[in-house]
């Protein structure tokens, strides 16, 4: 699994690629973590929306779907907001199979 990152003022992107696997949910967790506790590093601002495109997720395990609503949460508690963009088919019936596909999937 690659994650790429991109950064827009206070908002944030995270790009994932291949799977979200046990290692994959790990590198997701750790990669939403750098963004919530190391504001000011490279003059980052404290983010005010992280979105999680997982266009090109090719598997979401169980997981990785828990370090999604975990940082939902966090974020929420921030008056923040997480949201997953543009879910591939397998990431989207995950999402809907564990019934947040509507709380953390962005409307477009």
């Amino acid at each position: 699994m690659e994650i790429q990152k991109n950064i827009a003022g206070d908002s944030y992107e995270l790009l994932v690629s291949g799977r979200v696997d046990g290692e994959g949910a790990n590198r997701l967790d750790e990669g939403i973590l750098a963004i919530l506790f190391n504001k000011n590093k490279d003059n980052q601002k404290e983010p005010k929306t992280i979105y999680v495109n997982l266009t090109s997720a090719t598997f979401l395990c169980s997981a990785g779907v828990r370090a999604l609503m975990q940082h939902w949460r966090t974020m929420r508690n921030r008056q923040g907001q997480l949201l997953v963009t543009r879910p591939s088919p397998e990431a989207a019936e995950v999402l809907k199979m564990a019934g947040l596909y509507e709380q953390l999937v962005e409307r477009i």
